[in-house]
């Protein structure tokens, strides 16, 4: 990744590395590895818009749990929804 600094004096590029533990800001959400997604977490890894996602919980076409405030849904669930699969 390359970063664009200014200075005073002129404009300088630096290669910055980013380490195992710190995601860049540009990486992919995935389905791949989580267990669970946040409806903004799944919209970003599907591309899907939120609203969309809303109303197919809504209708039933995408199974999601409430944990306490926050809504999730299972990968398992997600996958199955992209496949187009019905909900049990």
């Amino acid at each position: 990744m390359v970063i664009q600094v200014h200075t005073h004096s002129e404009t300088e590029m630096k290669t910055k590395t980013p380490t195992d533990n710190q995601p860049t800001d540009d990486a992919e959400p995935s389905l791949e590895g989580a267990l669970a997604f946040s409806i903004d977490g799944f919209a970003r890894a599907s591309s899907l818009g939120r609203s969309y996602i809303y109303e197919a919980i809504k209708d039933g076409r995408l199974k999601s749990t409430k944990h306490g405030k926050r809504r999730i849904i299972l990968r398992q669930d997600a996958e199955a929804f992209l496949r187009g699969e019905a909900r049990p």
